[in-house]
C-alpha cells in the first residue's frame, strides 16, 4: 500500500528533516479504545446542561475519541488538533460539545465554522449541532449548494448564527462576492473528513485555504484548527503546514484513537461474472433483506414485480409484516456512478424493490427527500454513490452492498463504515468479477481482514433472476431516455471537459455544485 500512505522513508534523512519528524512524534498521542478514566459525560468537564442534553439524547457513556478529545479541547484554548477515529465513533458530538461549552460563556457572532465535503453529511452536522446546543438556544447556518445563495448570504450577515456548517465551494463562493460573511472573530475552523477536504487534485484545495486565511486574519482572536478523519492519507501528512494558512507553521497535536472497528462487521464476497451483475445484486437483496425490499401492493401487501406469483400459496403474505429472523433490516447499494445509479434504482422500482437514488445529478431538494425518506425507513433500500460514503449515520442500516468495488481502498473503508456504527452489528457484501480481484486484495490489506464467502447467494437464485433483470433494465433504460437523463448526463461530462481546460469556469462549477 506504499502507492496510497506514500513510500518508506529512507534512513538516510539529514538532520533537519529527522527533527521535525521526532517532533511530530512527539505531538501525537496513541490512544487504546477502552480508558479506565472519564466513563461518563460527568467526568468529562462538559457543562451541566450539555450533560443534560447527552442524555436526553440517550448517550449513554462517552465514546473513546469523546473521552479524550473533549477533556483536552476544554482545558486547551490555543491547540490545532488533528484526530483520526474509525467511522461511527461519535467524531462529531466529539467537536460540538467542546465548542458549545466554550461558546456559553462568550455567545456572540459566528463563533464556528464546521466544513465538510458533501451536502448531506453537512445537512447532518447542521442538525446534530442544534440538537447538542438546544439547551443554549443555539443558532446555525446551513450554507450549501443547491440552496439561494442571497438568502445564505443575508443570514450570515444579519442574523450572524453562533455555527456555520458548510461545503467548502459555497463558503468559499460567498467570502468572493460583494458582502462575504465577516469570519475574522470565528474562534473554531472544524474539517470534517478532512483527508477528502485536503487531498489533493480534489477541487476543494483553494477553498479550503480561503477559509483558513479569513478565519485566521484577526491575530487578537486566536482561531483553533481541528480535524477529524477515520483514515490517514498523505494529504494528512502535511496538514501542520496547510493549517499555518501564511502564519507559518502550527503545531498539532496528533490524536490516534485505537480500536478494533470491525468487530461487529462481517465482509464478505460474491464471486459472479460482471455480464449478469444486476442479476446477482437483485439476488443478494431479495435473499438478505427482510421481506426483500418489496413494495406494497393495492391491498398493503409485500409483493413482487416482473414474474408471476406462485399459484395458491399464500402463505408468503402472511408474514409479509415480521421482521425475518437473522435478515437485514436496511440496505446501501453503493455504485460507480450516477448513471448506475440511476439505472439500478429503476431496475430495482420495476421488479418491486422499493428504494430511493442519491447521486450529484439530482437536485438538492430531491437529494434531501431521498434521504429523508429513507433513514425514517418508508423506504429500504438507498442505491448511492460514494457521496453517501461518508460521515452519514442512519443506525438502521446493517446491509452495505457494494455492487462495484471502488478503485480507492480509503472509500472501501468509509462505505463499510454506513454500518455496524456505534458497536453495532452489520455487513458488507462486495460483488466480485473476474477483473476484480486486485480490488479485493486492496480491501483486505486495508482493513487488515479477508473477505469471507457469502453462501446464501447462489449461482441457481442469481440464474433465476436473469430474465426479469433483462426486462427491468431494458424499461428502466428507456424510462431514463424519455426523461432525458442521458440528456443531463452528456451536459454534465461536457461541463466536466470544459471545467478541465479553463481553471476559472472549473472554480465556479465546484462552488456552484458544492
Amino acid at each position: 500500500m506504499s502507492s496510497l500512505f506514500g513510500k518508506k522513508r529512507k534512513k538516510s534523512l539529514n538532520s533537519e528533516r529527522h527533527n521535525t519528524d521526532l517532533k511530530r512524534k512527539q505531538d501525537e498521542i496513541e490512544i487504546s479504545s477502552s480508558p479506565i478514566e472519564n466513563n461518563n459525560f460527568n467526568d468529562l468537564g462538559l457543562a451541566e446542561p450539555l450533560v443534560e442534553t447527552c442524555r436526553a439524547l440517550g448517550f449513554k457513556r462517552p465514546t473513546p475519541v469523546q473521552r479524550n478529545i473533549i477533556p483536552y479541547l476544554l482545558q486547551e484554548e490555543s491547540a490545532h488538533v488533528l484526530a483520526l477515529a474509525s467511522t461511527g465513533s461519535g467524531k462529531t458530538a466529539a467537536f460540538v460539545l467542546p465548542i458549545l461549552h466554550r461558546l456559553s460563556a462568550d455567545p456572540y457572532g459566528i463563533y464556528a465554522v464546521i466544513v465538510s465535503p458533501t451536502r448531506e453529511l453537512a445537512k447532518q452536522i447542521h442538525q446534530q449541532v442544534l440538537a447538542l446546543g438546544s439547551s443554549y438556544n443555539v443558532e446555525s447556518t446551513l450554507v450549501v449548494g443547491g440552496m439561494d445563495m442571497t438568502k445564505q448570504s443575508t443570514t450570515l450577515e444579519h442574523r450572524k448564527p453562533h455555527f456555520v456548517v458548510a461545503t467548502p465551494g459555497r463558503l468559499a463562493e460567498l467570502l468572493r462576492g460583494p458582502s462575504p460573511p465577516k469570519l475574522q472573530h470565528v474562534r473554531f475552523l472544524v474539517l470534517d473528513e478532512a483527508d477528502r477536504l485536503l487531498t489533493a487534485n480534489s477541487g476543494f484545495e483553494r477553498d479550503v485555504a480561503e477559509l483558513l486565511l479569513h478565519c485566521n486574519r484577526n491575530k487578537r482572536t486566536q482561531c483553533q484548527t481541528l480535524l477529524f478523519s477515520a483514515t490517514m492519507t498523505r494529504s494528512l501528512e502535511s496538514v501542520e503546514k496547510i493549517a499555518g494558512a501564511g502564519q507559518g507553521r502550527l503545531p498539532l497535536k496528533k490524536f490516534v484513537i485505537r480500536d478494533d472497528q470491525y468487530t461487529g462487521l462481517k465482509q464478505e464476497y460474491i464471486f459472479m461474472p460482471s455480464r449478469v451483475r444486476d442479476a446477482y445484486l437483485l439476488t443478494t437483496i431479495r435473499t438478505l433483506l427482510s421481506n426483500g425490499g418489496r413494495a406494497r401492493d393495492s391491498n398493503g401487501r409485500h409483493a413482487w414485480r416482473g414474474k408471476n406469483r406462485h399459484n395458491g400459496n399464500e402463505s408468503e403474505d402472511n408474514d409479509d409484516d415480521e421482521e425475518e429472523e437473522g435478515k437485514s433490516r436496511s440496505a446501501i447499494v453503493f455504485v460507480a456512478t450516477c448513471e448506475r445509479a440511476a439505472l439500478v434504482s429503476e431496475i430495482f422500482s420495476h421488479v418491486g424493490v422499493e428504494n430511493v437514488a442519491l447521486h450529484s445529478l439530482l437536485t438538492q431538494n430531491r437529494r434531501l427527500a431521498a434521504l429523508a425518506k429513507f433513514k425514517s425507513q418508508q423506504v429500504r433500500v438507498l442505491v448511492a454513490t460514494d457521496i453517501a460514503s461518508r460521515g452519514l449515520d442512519v443506525p438502521s442500516v446493517d446491509l452495505v452492498i457494494n455492487s462495484e468495488l471502488p478503485r480507492n481502498p480509503v472509500s472501501y473503508i468509509h462505505r463499510i463504515g454506513r454500518t455496524a456504527r456505534a458497536g453495532r452489528r452489520g455487513r458488507a457484501i462486495s460483488l466480485v468479477s473476474e477483473t476484480d480481484v486486485s480490488l479485493v486484495h486492496a480491501a483486505e490489506e486495508i482493513t487488515g481482514r479477508p473477505l469471507g464467502k457469502c453462501s446464501e447467494v447462489t449461482d441457481e437464485a442469481a440464474i433465476k433472476m436473469l430474465g426479469p433483470v433483462t426486462k427491468a433494465a431494458r424499461l428502466a433504460k428507456m424510462k431514463l431516455m424519455d426523461i432525458g437523463f442521458d440528456d443531463l448526463v452528456k451536459k454534465f461530462k461536457e461541463r466536466k471537459v470544459r471545467d478541465r481546460k479553463d481553471p476559472s469556469a472549473q472554480q465556479t462549477a465546484r462552488c456552484l455544485r458544492s
